[in-house]
């Protein structure tokens, strides 16, 4: 590189340099060069300004431009916070393999009117359970069986049956075919709506023993006698509301509320009931399900 042209490029505007002056002695000198007149080089270095004679100087390398720190901005940008990731595996072709477990309500009535007697709740709080297996067609569509276990536990009444002590409960089978649609299958809570339809399987109890003081009639005896034992299938219609709570894995909690509707022919007396005058009672079941849900995605 000739002088003069050294000389022109330094008096030219332009940003700092990070260049290295190699001295006669063997010595280099670092920094960024700010002026160069034909006698003398202008340096600034770590430790100052330094003004070298052009008659010291061996050679001088000129390093590329480096670039200026860009200013830190006064407000760091407000970014919306990443969509909710999905259980892993759920979304369109998965499977789920869900245990309810929880709590059944009758809200029926057993009514022994036909023989002057009144009615009483058909059956008390009991267990409900199952197993749900859902195909999931698209984010919000899956397509799934469940078969349920719905208790009816004890009640006792002292008006069902005239002067007697009546002891009410049953229990039910479901097995359902159904549909379940997610409102919001990309948040940590997924809502849904469920209905089913399939049959059941239920039965029907009632057992009586004479109050205090009474009898019955045919043996004078008090002891407690069958009235309603039977059983029979048919169909069965469920609506439940509920949600899913997303998690890293694949295991997937949640709670459900539902409705269950159990139609079917009259519960038939026994022969000790028909002694008394009864040839059933009605067939028909209103259920209403409370249940924590545990899914697996398979």
């Amino acid at each position: 590189m000739s002088w003069r042209l050294l000389v022109g490029l330094c008096l030219l505007p332009r940003p700092l340099f990070a260049d290295a002056l190699l001295l006669h002695d063997g010595s280099t000198v670092q920094g960024s060069i700010t002026s160069a007149t034909a006698e003398r080089i202008e340096v600034r270095t770590a430790n100052g300004t330094m003004l070298i004679p052009r008659e010291r100087i061996t050679r001088i390398d000129l390093s590329q431009p480096q670039a200026p720190a860009a200013a830190p901005p006064l407000m760091s940008p407000r970014h919306p916070p990443p969509p909710y990731q999905e259980a892993p595996g759920f979304g369109p072709g998965s499977d789920m393999l869900t245990v309810p477990l929880g709590l059944s309500l009758p809200v029926s009535q057993v009514d022994f009117g036909s023989i002057g007697g009144a009615h009483a709740s058909d059956g008390d709080v009991g267990v409900f359970t199952g197993v749900q297996v859902l195909h999931q067609l698209d984010r919000a569509l899956g397509l799934g069986l469940e078969f349920d276990y719905a208790q009816r536990s004890r009640t006792d009444s002292l008006d069902l049956f005239p002067a007697g002590v009546s002891r009410v409960f049953g229990d039910s089978m479901v097995f359902l075919a159904e549909a379940r649609w997610t409102f919001r299958s990309d948040r940590a809570v997924r809502p849904f709506v469920l209905a089913g339809l399939g049959g059941h399987l239920s039965s029907e109890t009632v057992d009586v023993r004479p109050q205090s003081g009474f009898v019955w009639g045919d043996t004078l005896t008090d002891e407690r006698r069958r009235l309603i034992d039977d059983s029979h299938w048919g169909a069965a219609v469920a609506l439940r509301l509920g949600a899913d709570f997303s998690t890293d894995t694949p295991v997937v909690p949640g709670f459900e509320v539902g409705w269950l509707y159990l139609d079917g022919s009259a519960f038939r007396a026994t022969p000790a009931g028909a002694s008394q005058g009864l040839s059933g009672v009605g067939g028909g079941l209103h259920i209403i399900s409370v249940a924590a849900r545990l899914g697996f995605i398979l």
